[in-house]
């Protein structure tokens, strides 16, 4: 036999098992060396390597592999060797575990941020929501008021608005459901955005329905008022007096309201609606309220009626001016001669000089006044009277139900006349009025006429 010759391992014998049991303190130290675990841990584990259960897990060494009972593995050697089996589990579990720890600490923390960022950012969302209100709210702008524009004022003239009262100036604005009132001396003009004018003579009473260029609408109580209407920025106009609701869509006309309504149409045309009945008025008519048909407009009345005559010349004024202004002819401009053309014909621009030769009738003191009157067929009174002297701020009539009513007795004509004669109505049936003739004084009436009673 060769002496060289290596001899072959055999079977591993019983003693070589146990052997491998020996090796668990060897492995407890070696664990104890490498993890940073407190003394008394390691010697918890030390008896558990001697229980069958640890050397099952173990392969059985081989015969050349020299059993812990016989070879000492110094320390450093020791440090030095790869961690075994059973030594890659303990530690890699308490890394797992450390690890699984980590994470779950992250995890918390996460959690608890977001439900924490969560709350915050619903409480904030309000705040943010609020913002762009708050904003718009405050960049808004205020709607302009809707109302009439005061121009001329003469005299006392007040406006109501609610339950507040006060007296209108020039250049003021009067809003939507006010309602005018003129003293006996008083008068006003306004303008509107749609072009239109409005004169309100004195003693009237007028409610500005709506201003809108669209549908303007005014009532008036009593009193007079003479309008023109821009066709071309206004696309209705209405007044409603007594009955009737007169409608214009581009046109002079006045509206007088004492007992009935009577309208009278100066230029182009209206359309009155009475008791769903319409009647179309021509230029140069005069309709009165319950009457069958218009009337022939009686031009020499109008020279003789303050307000109107000044109503008219202030219209004849402004369109003149407006045309000597005008560059070139337009539809605008053609309407407007068309308009001043009818104005002319009335003859209200010689009113001036009618009032002139009236004041040249008489001289003196007025010491009495004679009153006649003839009923007409259509219900109205033509009367005339004759002073003894000069009236130098011309005449009022003055009616009542009640004989020997003083000024300004139950109704009156709303300007002073400067003429001898007067058609007042018509006046409605059923009743007996007691009429009269006085001489005006600017504020009240001095010498008054004899008494005309008149049944209807």
């Amino acid at each position: 036999m060769d002496p060289t010759a290596q001899p072959v391992p055999s079977e591993a014998s019983p003693a070589d098992e146990n052997n491998t049991t020996d090796e668990s303190p060897q492995k407890a130290d070696e664990t104890s060396s490498e993890s940073p675990v407190p003394s008394f841990v390691t010697q918890a584990v030390a008896p558990v390597s001697e229980q069958p259960i640890v050397a099952t897990n173990e392969p059985s060494p081989s015969l050349d592999s020299p059993s812990s009972s016989e070879t000492s593995v110094p320390s450093q050697d020791m440090e030095s060797m790869p961690p075994k089996e059973n030594e890659g589990k303990f530690g890699s579990g308490k890394k797992q575990g450390l690890l699984i720890g980590i994470v779950g600490f992250l995890l918390v923390i996460a959690v608890g941020g977001g439900i924490f960022l969560a709350t915050k950012l619903s409480q904030k969302t309000p705040v943010e929501e609020e913002a762009p209100e708050t904003a718009i709210e405050t960049v808004t702008p205020t709607p302009a008021v809707v109302g009439a524009y005061t121009g001329f004022v003469e005299g006392n003239v007040w406006k109501t608005v609610g339950e507040n009262k006060t007296t209108l100036a020039q250049g003021s604005q009067v809003p939507e459901k006010a309602i005018v009132e003129t003293g006996d001396d008083g008068k006003i003009t306004f303008t509107f955005d749609g072009g239109s004018l409005l004169y309100v003579g004195p003693g009237s009473v007028i409610t500005i329905v709506s201003v809108e260029p669209s549908d303007m609408q005014f009532t008036l109580d009593k009193g007079i008022i003479y309008t023109f209407v821009d066709s071309t920025k206004t696309a209705k106009f209405s007044v409603v007096s007594g009955t009737a609701v007169i409608s214009a869509t581009g046109t002079a006309f006045s509206v007088e309201k004492d007992d009935l309504a009577g309208v009278n149409v100066y230029d182009s045309k209206v359309t009155i609606t009475q008791a769903g009945t319409e009647t179309a008025v021509e230029a140069n008519k005069r309709w009165i309220e319950g009457s069958a048909r218009p009337i022939t407009l009686n031009t020499a009345e109008l020279k003789t009626d303050n307000f109107l005559s000044w109503a008219i010349l202030a219209e004849i004024t402004r369109i003149t001016s407006q045309t000597e202004t005008t560059a070139s002819p337009s539809a605008s401009t053609t309407g407007s001669n068309a308009y001043l053309a009818a104005l002319e014909l009335l003859g209200i621009e010689n009113s001036d000089l009618v009032k002139a030769a009236f004041l040249k009738t008489k001289i003196g003191k007025i010491k009495t006044i004679t009153l006649t009157g003839q009923k007409n067929s259509d219900g109205t009174l033509k009367l005339s009277w004759t002073p003894d002297g000069l009236g130098e701020s011309g005449f009022k009539i003055i009616w009542s139900e009640t004989p020997t009513k003083p000024y300004p007795g139950d109704k009156k004509t709303s300007t002073p006349l400067f003429a001898y004669e007067k058609t007042i109505g018509p006046i409605k049936s059923g009743s007996t009025w007691y009429f009269r003739v006085c001489e005006w004084m600017g504020t009240t009436c001095g010498v008054y006429s004899n008494e005309l009673p008149v049944s209807f």
